[in-house]
């Protein structure tokens, strides 16, 4: 299940970067856990001219709310730069509902929609 494409800051658009999306590896799990999801994060950028672009970003998790570690990523003009985190979680016979979302930091302030994942570990 990929989350939508965010939105530019309507401060000051920045012409190199203008989206960004995450997906979950497995949106829907049942089985065995603690289960390990990977998270992956998509950072769209349109054609600029010059070097690459260094983007800042960070991980928020739904279980905390709080930002994680700070990461940078070095993107070029016009394409697509993969993110990603892993996450394992679970108990036997437990459930829960997580999300992550990729904030970009800088050169923009786009917010992916969060990517959601239910989780069914069986006994």
């Amino acid at each position: 299940m990929a989350g939508s494409v965010g939105t530019l800051s309507a401060q000051k658009p920045n012409p190199t970067v203008t989206g960004v999306t995450v997906a979950a590896d497995q949106p829907n799990y049942t089985g065995k856990c603690p289960v390990k999801l990977t998270f992956t994060g998509t950072i769209l950028t349109s054609a600029f001219t010059g070097p690459k672009r260094t983007v800042t970003y960070e991980w928020i998790r739904s279980d905390t709310k709080a930002p994680g570690a700070k990461h940078t990523v070095s993107v070029t003009a016009s394409s697509s730069t993969n993110v990603s985190i892993a996450w394992t979680l679970g108990a036997a016979g437990k459930t829960a509902n997580v999300s992550e979302t990729l904030k970009l930091l800088s050169p923009t302030g786009i917010t992916s929609t969060p990517a959601k994942v239910t989780l069914t570990c069986t006994p």
